[in-house]
């Protein structure tokens, strides 16, 4: 084996760095980019949805704190309820007195709707009736250019 000079060690040693430069830069430092770039891309939305989770959280326990002060009113109520009894405690707490309250069932008519002049007879016939014509299948589309000249010459829309 031929020993080499010093001007081609160096340049073997440089043709390394090279390799070694390229091999670290294609398998450690360009995904790595890659990834800080998709991540840049995706925290303002990820930001965006965590905001809108603490406002759900936020009605979330507004509305678990209703629903218990409604469970708490329920459970003081009394075992049966009397909307006469209700209706008194109301007037009591507005100030009124049950005389001033007077409730009074009145009795319901039935009426017909020839009582209001109205015809129900049936005015139309049918005379067939049929399942819709089944949509066609789709197409799919490579590119934005196709789709729009698609649009344009086959469907007529633009």
């Amino acid at each position: 084996m031929k020993r080499l000079s010093p001007r081609e060690k160096r340049l073997v040693g440089a043709a390394g760095a090279a390799v070694a430069a390229f091999i670290l830069i294609r398998f450690a430092v360009g995904p790595l980019l890659a990834y800080h770039s998709r991540l840049r891309e995706e925290i303002p939305a990820m930001r965006r949805g965590l905001i809108a989770a603490r406002r759900c959280a936020a009605r979330f326990a507004a509305l678990r704190n209703e629903v218990g002060a409604v469970q708490a009113r329920l459970a003081d109520r009394k075992k049966e309820f009397n909307p006469y009894t209700s209706l008194s405690e109301m007037a009591r707490r507005e100030g009124l007195s049950t005389e001033e309250i007077v409730m009074e069932k009145k009795p319901l008519d039935e009426k017909s709707p020839a009582d209001y002049g109205a015809d129900v007879k049936p005015r139309l016939k049918v005379l067939k009736t049929e399942e819709p014509s089944g949509r066609k299948a789709g197409v799919k589309v490579a590119s934005v250019a196709e789709l729009v000249g698609k649009l344009k010459n086959e469907a007529g829309v633009l």
